[in-house]
Formats: structure tokens, sequence, C-alpha cells
């Protein structure tokens, strides 16, 4: 089988490599009540909730760390998704399959595209935990998965052989990616400087500028809202630059490893079960570190390939990426944003892109070509690891994963049998009482309601460390 791993060739498509991510892609909508709840996802959706009741437009999505509030398409697209269920593990399941077949069907397209992107390459994203996590959880920012998917391929195409259908996904998919947070502001402006510097290249742009007007004017008229209360709001004063963000920018490869998983399982989370089992997750582990190498390399090769001698799609693909690079470590550095996972989802496809440049310079010697196959593998045995993880301890007792949503909505179905009166008291160390509050109001409650002077949450298994699921304890029944 590494005999297979080879450079791009040109010579067409295999749809094998299609179904085999689709496979993949569709498994991230197993378990969907094992995803977490806490923190912004319980405030997001009783956001939508709140709005749906009132029939209000949402100008704005939640605020940031900086203060700045992020834009409203996320609130908009679980509104939506309420319209027809408040079973929130339905809504969980309809997210996680809308965001995995939507940037399935983007990387599908680029891939014909860039005929030089090795095949099995279509799989990895589907590999990843952490883009396997982020396509799962109800949050904003893991929506620009798909969106700058499809801008990403909307530009390599645009870039080519422009035609209006590829301006219509060029503009939307913009729009939706800026609508949903301003990480994406690097990879926009990155997008637009490509495409337009092509077009004036091949002087096509004032010949087909009445459409592209049209559509921008469009997706101006739906961002004016939102860009009216960003000028309007107060921001506080900005942050001071770090050296720390600054390196942040340069380690995106996380996103294509199984490194620091510990944020969201806790350290040490890969010593479970046998001894050998542990073993071999230790090695997957450190395997995984190969996207490091392959994302470095990428970036030197990316360079490379901005001569008039690289075909055309790896001209564009090189400078795309490189240019959304540095405008993302100018962001990274100057609002000080440092160590957060999230902040790399924005640029996944531009990691990816300078990945697929070291693999495919890779594929070339056999030597590397089955380091490649071992890393994919390694890759793929470490989310099936943490997947059954997450399932058999229902979650963790970790602050950014927690009890799952299932487990949660037990609780707070059961709570509904005593009045919102009643006070709540939380005996985790690590608990958030907000996430029962807000499945309360998505849960019926029963005509009649028992009496109690108080209701505590607890672990359900205190004496086993690593189980996340948690109880309701009646405090005291008159």
């Amino acid at each position: 089988m590494p005999g297979r791993y080879k450079q791009g060739t040109g010579k067409g498509f295999s749809n094998r490599w299609v179904l085999i991510a689709l496979v993949f892609a569709g498994a991230r909508c197993l378990w969907p009540g094992d995803i977490p709840f806490c923190f912004d996802e319980p405030q997001l959706l009783e956001r939508a909730l709140d709005q749906n009741a009132a029939g209000a437009w949402t100008v704005h999505g939640l605020t940031g760390s900086r203060g700045v509030d992020y834009g409203p398409l996320p609130i908009y697209f679980y509104r939506l998704l309420l319209l027809f269920t408040h079973d929130l593990v339905v809504v969980a399941f309809v997210k996680a399959a809308i965001v995995s077949f939507a940037t399935l069907g983007a990387l599908a397209i680029l891939f014909r595209q860039c005929p030089w992107i090795p095949r099995p390459l279509l799989a990895l994203p589907f590999l990843s935990p952490y883009l396997w996590l982020s396509a799962r959880d109800m949050w904003d920012n893991s929506l620009l998965v798909p969106f700058t998917a499809w801008f990403f391929v909307s530009v390599v195409v645009l870039a080519q052989a422009p035609k209006f259908k590829w301006w219509a996904v060029f503009f939307f998919s913009g729009t939706a990616a800026f609508l949903t947070h301003l990480l994406a502001v690097p990879l926009l402006l990155a997008g637009t400087f490509v495409v337009l510097l092509a077009q004036v290249k091949a002087k096509t742009l004032f010949r087909q500028l009445p459409s592209v007007g049209a559509l921008a004017a469009a997706c101006f008229a739906v961002s004016f809202p939102y860009l009216q209360h960003l000028l309007a709001s107060a921001h506080g004063p900005a942050p001071a630059p770090r050296v720390a963000s600054f390196f942040h920018g340069f380690f995106g490869a996380r996103l294509f490893s199984g490194l620091a998983l510990e944020y969201f399982l806790g350290p040490m989370w890969f010593l479970r079960g046998p001894a050998m089992i542990q073993a071999l997750l230790v090695l997957c582990i450190a395997m995984s570190a190969v996207a490091f190498a392959l994302v470095f390399h990428g970036i030197y090769i990316a360079g490379q390939k901005l001569r008039r001698t690289s075909s055309p799609s790896e001209r564009v693909v090189a400078q795309l990426a490189l240019t959304a690079w540095v405008f993302n470590i100018v962001l990274l550095w100057m609002n000080g944003l440092v160590s957060h996972p999230q902040y790399y989802l924005a640029t996944t496809w531009v990691v990816f892109a300078f990945l697929c440049f070291g693999a495919n310079h890779w594929a070339a010697r056999p030597g590397s070509r089955h380091l490649l196959w071992g890393y994919q593998r390694a890759l793929g045995i470490t989310l099936l690891f943490m997947a059954v993880l997450l399932h058999s301890q229902h979650g963790n007792r970790q602050p950014r994963y927690g009890p799952t949503l299932g487990n949660q909505i037990e609780v707070a179905r059961r709570m509904n049998h005593y009045g919102s009166e009643v006070p709540v008291q939380d005996a985790r160390p690590a608990g958030h009482l907000i996430s029962l509050r807000v499945l309360r109001r998505f849960l019926p409650v029963p005509p009649q309601l028992k009496q109690a002077s108080g209701l505590e949450v607890v672990y359900l298994f205190p004496e086993r460390a690593e189980d996340g699921r948690v109880d309701m304890v009646v405090l005291k029944s008159p």
C-alpha cells in the first residue's frame, strides 16, 4: 500500500478516495450526544432561542475575548435549526453533517483543480482530532471551516478561469466567513488580493465588472448592519503585541496532529487501557508530529512555487497560502492571541495547502512515502481512541470539555421536575451551571412539580477520576 502514495499525476481523480473520505466524514455524526456543552455553546443556543421567540433581527453574535462582537451568522444558523427541533442532540447531528459534507464537497473540487496533490490526502482532514471536535461542537467559529474551504476553492478557480458561478461562491462564502468570525479577515484579504491580481494580469476584470459589482453590492448590503454595529461599538484598548503571539501563527500544523490534545482531554489522557494500547497510542501521537515537518517543508516549497515554471494551480495556491499565512501571523501578534487551537480554524486550509506541498514532495521518495502512510494511519488511530474514550467516559472533568451534552440533558430533564425557583448548587470544581440552566429551557416542564429546598449537581461516580458523568441530588425534600 505505501507504494500507492504517489505524487499527484494529473491523470484524473479517483472516486475511491472520495468514498473513503465520505465514510470518515459520516463518522463524525456518530454519538452526537457526546459533544461538550459549556462556555459559549449554551450562550449561543440561548440567544438563538430568545431571538426566535422575539422574532428579532440578529445584528451580531457573541462577544469575543477582546471585547469585539462577532458576526450574526452562527446565531442565524442555530435559529434555523431550532425552528425544526429543540432536541439539541439532533441539532448537533445536523450541524456535524452539514459542516463535514460541505467541507468534503469543497475539497473534492480543490483536488480536481490541483492534480498535483496526492489523492490520499483527501481523507486527512477527516482524520484530524481537532477538526473532528470542531465539526461536532455547537460553537460559532467552527463554522469557519466549511466557509473558508469554499472560499479557498473559489480563489483557486477564479485565478485560473473566472466564471460567474465562482464569483458567486467567492462573495457568498467570503461574506459568510466574515459574518461568522473576524479571524477570517486575513484569508479574505489574501484571497481578494490573489484574485484581483490574476484578473488584472489576464485583463478580464473590467469585462466582468457589472456582474461582479452586483454580487459585491449584494454582499455589502447583507453585511452592512453588522459593519455598522462593529464601527459604532466601543472597544477596549488594543492589547500589547506579544512575542508568543507572533510565533503562535507558525504552529498551525497542530490541527493536523494529535499533539497538545490535553487542552480538551486533560494531562496523560492517552494512558488509559492496557499497556499495549497505551504504547501504541503514544507512538501514534509522536508519529503525528510529522505534520509539522510537512507544513514547514511545504512553506519552503510554496515559496519556490511562486516562480513561473510552476503549474498555474500550484502558483495560485502558493500565493494564497503564503499571503494569508503572513496576514494571519500579523493579526495574531497584534491582538496578543496565543495558545488556543481555535485561533487556527480560519486558516485551516492555508495550513493544509502547505501540508499538501510537503506531502507531494515526500511522495516522490520511497522512504518518506512510507512515512506519509504511517503518519496518516497514526492520526486515524489517535482520533479513534479519542472518540471511543470520550464516549466510554461520558466526556471528562476538564473545564474545556466536561460532561457530555447527552448526560447534561438527562440531568436537566430531571431538574425540570422541580420549579425554576429551587436553588441549584454545583459541587464540581470545574462545573458550569449555565449549561444546565439553558438546557432546562429546551426541555418540557411537567404539570406537577416536586418540592425541594435545593438541588445539587455532583459527579455520578466521584471515585472515578476520568468519568465525566454528572448527577442531581435533592438536598432536602419537605
